[in-house]
Protein backbone atom coordinates (compact mmCIF):
# COMPACT_ATOMS: atom_id res chain seq x y z
CA UNK A 1 0.00 0.00 0.00
CA UNK A 2 2.94 2.30 0.68
CA UNK A 3 4.23 1.60 -2.82
CA UNK A 4 0.80 2.52 -4.17
CA UNK A 5 1.18 5.94 -2.56
CA UNK A 6 -1.23 5.61 0.35
CA UNK A 7 -0.46 7.64 3.46
CA UNK A 8 0.54 5.74 6.61
CA UNK A 9 -2.68 6.83 8.36
CA UNK A 10 -4.82 5.59 5.45
CA UNK A 11 -3.07 2.22 5.59
CA UNK A 12 -3.73 1.97 9.34
CA UNK A 13 -7.42 2.76 8.82
CA UNK A 14 -7.78 0.24 5.99
CA UNK A 15 -5.95 -2.47 7.95
CA UNK A 16 -7.94 -1.54 11.05
CA UNK A 17 -4.74 -1.03 13.01
CA UNK A 18 -5.02 1.20 16.06
CA UNK A 19 -1.90 2.81 17.42
CA UNK A 20 -2.03 5.30 20.25
CA UNK A 21 0.73 7.77 19.48
CA UNK A 22 0.63 9.02 23.07
CA UNK A 23 1.18 5.56 24.58
CA UNK A 24 4.98 5.66 24.87
CA UNK A 25 5.22 9.26 26.13
CA UNK A 26 2.60 8.42 28.77
CA UNK A 27 4.34 5.17 29.65
CA UNK A 28 7.57 7.08 30.26
CA UNK A 29 5.91 8.90 33.14
CA UNK A 30 5.16 5.65 35.00
CA UNK A 31 7.97 4.44 37.23
CA UNK A 32 9.23 0.88 37.17
CA UNK A 33 8.39 0.69 40.88
CA UNK A 34 4.74 1.56 40.14
CA UNK A 35 4.55 -1.04 37.36
CA UNK A 36 5.96 -3.71 39.67
CA UNK A 37 3.56 -2.75 42.48
CA UNK A 38 0.57 -2.84 40.13
CA UNK A 39 1.56 -6.23 38.73
CA UNK A 40 2.03 -7.56 42.26
CA UNK A 41 -1.47 -6.33 43.18
CA UNK A 42 -2.94 -8.09 40.13
CA UNK A 43 -1.30 -11.34 41.21
CA UNK A 44 -2.48 -10.87 44.81
CA UNK A 45 -6.07 -10.30 43.72
CA UNK A 46 -5.91 -13.31 41.39
CA UNK A 47 -4.63 -15.51 44.24
CA UNK A 48 -7.28 -14.14 46.61
CA UNK A 49 -10.08 -14.84 44.14
CA UNK A 50 -8.87 -18.40 43.65
CA UNK A 51 -8.41 -19.19 47.33
CA UNK A 52 -11.09 -17.12 49.08
CA UNK A 53 -14.38 -18.28 47.63
CA UNK A 54 -16.39 -15.85 49.77
CA UNK A 55 -15.00 -12.83 47.90
CA UNK A 56 -17.23 -11.12 45.35
CA UNK A 57 -15.11 -11.28 42.17
CA UNK A 58 -16.90 -8.38 40.50
CA UNK A 59 -16.33 -6.12 43.49
CA UNK A 60 -12.70 -7.16 43.95
CA UNK A 61 -11.90 -6.57 40.28
CA UNK A 62 -13.63 -3.19 40.40
CA UNK A 63 -11.56 -2.23 43.44
CA UNK A 64 -8.40 -3.38 41.66
CA UNK A 65 -9.19 -1.25 38.60
CA UNK A 66 -9.78 1.81 40.79
CA UNK A 67 -6.50 1.17 42.58
CA UNK A 68 -4.56 0.71 39.33
CA UNK A 69 -6.02 3.91 37.87
CA UNK A 70 -5.28 6.02 40.94
CA UNK A 71 -2.15 8.20 40.87
CA UNK A 72 0.58 7.01 43.24
CA UNK A 73 0.31 10.13 45.38
CA UNK A 74 -3.32 9.32 46.22
CA UNK A 75 -2.98 5.57 46.87
CA UNK A 76 -2.57 6.07 50.61
CA UNK A 77 -6.02 7.66 50.71
CA UNK A 78 -7.78 4.52 49.43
Amino acid sequence: MLKAGLAQRDIEVRARIFYDREFFPRLGRVSEERLRRDLRRCLEVEADLKSKTWLDAKLELERLVVELCTPSSKLALL
